[in-house]
């Protein structure tokens, strides 16, 4: 009886001993990080435009007035806005778990409307979406960083995106290598700079930029705009550019093709680009689970040091 009583004895204090230590405690639970904060519907003004940028922000939970944030400008595509990545993508969710997991830092994430804009210099200026580049570049992004006390050096700085996005981010980064040391592509429009391919798909192009290029489209101005043109002329910073390129398997053709193209001329030139072709095609099935690895990558690259400079 008494051996029976010695090893219930030590059976009861084993599992004491588990329940103190485990991760689900509640002295465990009690620690664990809060989710960060999301607003939306704010507004901050262009000169450029002559009317306010709408964007949607995350703050994560623990900073204090003083931390210097680094940033993500994470970019919607054609038709969204900029609630797509908090309502579609559940970026908010991903964000929580992966900065309380220690595989992405504290980062805030800024989420601009650009409405069908394509992230370009509208040629019809005012009568379309105006200079939306250049508001983007010298009103948006120093107005936001100013204002909610984040990073303002390249090296806690990314930009992101999917599809009219994934291209927005990838044109910003390959034009301007001195603000972002790293971007993310999704299912990037990523179009050719060939002539023989602009003229082909000439319906299909007066039909999705629908004038932003000229009324009637002026192909050589397409062209400049390409992320494959900007390439060719782009600033000597962009040897240390990161660029993480995803797309699905059953995407577009010239989305695919774009995608890898890009990954090969970055290569080339002995960038740092990371390709990821996955099961799925143009949706937010594979965007809000492709987003994931992208950020995994993207952790260690935004560079707290930097962020408090």
């Amino acid at each position: 009886m008494s051996a029976w009583r010695g090893a219930l004895s030590a059976v009861v204090a084993f599992v004491v001993a588990a329940i103190v230590t485990s991760p689900l405690s509640l002295g465990a639970a009690s620690a664990a990080p809060t989710r960060g904060r999301v607003e939306t519907g704010l507004t901050i003004d262009s000169p450029v435009l002559g009317h306010p940028f709408t964007y949607a922000l995350y703050l994560p939970e623990r900073r204090t007035a003083a931390d210097r944030l680094p940033v993500l400008y994470l970019l919607h595509g054609r038709g969204d806005t900029e609630m797509a990545w908090l309502n579609q993508g559940q970026i908010a969710e991903t964000l929580d778990r992966l900065i309380a997991a220690g595989t992405l830092p504290s980062v805030a994430v800024v989420m601009p409307m650009a409405a069908d804009s394509w992230y370009v210099d509208d040629a019809r200026g005012t009568r379309g979406f105006g200079s939306f580049a250049t508001a983007f570049l010298t009103d948006f992004m120093p107005a936001i960083e100013r204002r909610h006390t984040l990073a303002s050096c390249r090296n806690s700085r990314a930009i992101g995106g999917l599809s009219m996005g994934g291209y927005g981010a990838a044109l910003y980064a390959v034009t301007r290598p001195d603000l972002f040391a790293s971007a993310i592509s999704l299912s990037g429009s990523l179009f050719s700079d060939q002539p023989a391919e602009i003229e082909a798909r000439l319906p299909f192009y007066n039909r999705v930029l629908a004038g932003i290029h000229g009324e009637p489209f002026d192909p050589e101005r397409f062209r400049s705009w390409t992320v494959f043109s900007r390439l060719e002329r782009a600033p000597p910073g962009i040897a240390t550019l990161g660029v993480w390129l995803a797309a699905g398997e059953g995407d577009f053709p010239g989305i695919l093709n774009g995608t890898v193209r890009l990954h090969q001329e970055l290569r080339r030139r002995k960038i740092d680009s990371h390709l990821r072709i996955t099961e799925g095609d143009h949706t937010w099935t594979l965007w809000s689970r492709a987003i994931e690895p992208a950020l995994t990558w993207l952790g260690p690259r935004l560079d707290p040091s930097c962020a408090k400079d």
